[in-house]
């Protein structure tokens, strides 16, 4: 995989170090058992890599020459390093994923900026941030009680999340449990 050019390296560390902070003050603290070992970019980023305990942050390749993207493209990975699965995530992580991005995006670059990314979502993310937007009207706090209460957003049972939201309709609740192939 290339690595990232010496300048944006720095940026992106600084940057997942305030987001890992951001992170954690709204969904409680990561599993310190996986060290985050690097980031760098690859064609078929963003994504992480889980090798063992070790996690490599991987960047797509339209964040080395547009900082709101490698923003948007840490921020996303930022949530997958609370827990580090080496499968894919629930639908569930991936909304949390998608809402932080876009969080993080109109909070660093403004309003406009986060609806383009939202405008250009994937649909698997479309949907996933949507079922989970739908989680948040019910319980704006159910993310961190799951987190709390279970360990992860991610290899939940229907029946765990709908003890923290049980208002929920069962359609999203259902979505939420299931892994995402987002790609």
């Amino acid at each position: 995989m290339p690595d990232l050019p010496p300048d944006i390296l720095t940026e992106a560390s600084s940057l997942l170090d305030a987001l890992l902070t951001a992170a954690e003050s709204v969904y409680g603290p990561r599993d310190a058992g996986f060290d985050i070992v690097g980031i760098d970019q690859h064609d078929d980023g963003p994504r992480i890599i889980v090798d063992n305990y070790a996690v490599t942050v991987t960047v797509g390749p339209n964040a080395v020459g547009y900082a709101p993207t490698l923003l948007a493209n840490l921020a996303h990975e930022t949530i997958h390093l609370l827990n580090p699965v080496a499968d894919h995530a629930s639908q569930l992580e991936e909304g949390a994923a998608v809402h932080f991005e876009l969080q993080q995006v109109a909070f660093r670059h403004g309003a406009s900026e986060s609806s383009n990314h939202r405008n250009i979502l994937l649909p698997t993310y479309a949907a996933a941030l949507e079922d989970f937007e739908a989680l948040l009207s019910c319980n704006a706090s159910a993310p961190r009680t799951i987190r709390d209460q279970f360990g992860s957003l991610s290899g939940l049972t229907v029946d765990q999340i709908c003890s923290v939201v049980p208002d929920l309709e069962q359609g999203v609740l259902v979505r939420l449990a299931r892994k995402c192939r987002p790609r």
